[in-house]
C-alpha cells in the first residue's frame, strides 16, 4: 500500500507507503535563491537544511531510502549538492522509500511535462497517458493508494495531481506535526473500509 500526507500551511507534509515508504513533502520553506542581503535569514535555512539532513540521515540506519521530486534545479547549488548526496548515501536502502517532493507544484510538473512532449516532436496522435507519466518528474513513482490531509483543509492545494487521479482521500482535522500512530491507524482503518472503484461504478 502506497499512501501520501498534504498538509497546508506547514512547514513537513510527508507520504509513506508500506513495504516502500512512498512520501510527499509539499513545501517552499527553503529558500531557491540564497542571495539575499539578511545574513542571518541565510544562515538558519543553512540550519535548517543541515537539522533535517541529520534527521533523514537517521532514517538510513533504519532501511529507509530518500528520494525528491520537484524542481531542484532552481535550489542553490550548495543545496541541490546535499540532496544529490544523500539520494546517493541511501541508493542501497531497500526496506522503504520515502519521497520528498521539493519546491513542488503539481500544475507546473503537468506544464513542464506537456512542454518537454510538444519539444520532442512527438504526434499528437501518439500522446496518451503512459506517455505524460514518463515525462513528470519522477516516473518511477508509484501512485499512492492513500492521501491523508491534515490540519482540517479540505483540498488537494496543487498535490500529486495527475498521480492521485485514482487515489483514496482522507481529511484530517490534526495538524501535521502532531499526526501520529493514533491518527494514522484511523486513517488507515478508514482506507481498509472502502472498496475502490478506480473510476468504475
Amino acid at each position: 500500500m502506497k499512501f501520501a500526507s498534504s498538509g497546508a500551511g506547514e512547514s513537513h507534509g510527508n507520504t509513506y507507503r508500506r513495504q516502500r515508504y512512498f512520501a510527499g513533502k509539499c513545501t517552499n520553506d527553503i529558500s531557491t535563491n540564497d542571495r539575499g542581503t539578511n545574513d542571518g535569514a541565510a544562515s538558519h535555512r543553512h540550519a535548517r537544511i543541515d537539522q533535517s539532513r541529520r534527521e533523514l540521515s537517521d532514517l538510513a540506519t533504519e532501511g529507509v531510502r530518500t528520494r525528491f521530486v520537484g524542481r531542484r534545479d532552481r535550489a542553490p547549488d550548495w543545496l541541490q549538492a546535499k540532496l544529490a548526496d544523500l539520494e546517493a548515501a541511501t541508493a542501497g536502502e531497500t526496506r522503504l522509500t520515502l519521497w520528498i517532493a521539493f519546491d513542488y507544484g503539481g500544475r507546473a510538473e503537468l506544464v513542464e511535462a506537456a512542454r518537454r512532449i510538444a519539444e520532442s516532436g512527438v504526434e499528437p496522435g501518439d500522446i496518451d497517458e503512459s506517455l505524460v507519466a514518463r515525462h513528470l518528474y519522477a516516473p518511477d513513482m508509484p501512485d499512492p493508494d492513500l492521501v491523508i490531509r491534515t490540519s482540517g483543509e479540505l483540498r488537494v492545494s496543487n498535490f500529486l495531481l495527475w498521480q492521485s487521479a485514482y487515489a483514496e482521500f482522507v481529511f484530517v482535522d490534526t495538524l501535521w506535526p502532531d499526526f501520529g500512530p493514533v491518527e494514522f491507524r484511523a486513517a488507515i482503518e478508514d482506507y481498509a473500509s472502502r472498496r475502490r472503484r478506480f473510476g468504475g461504478r
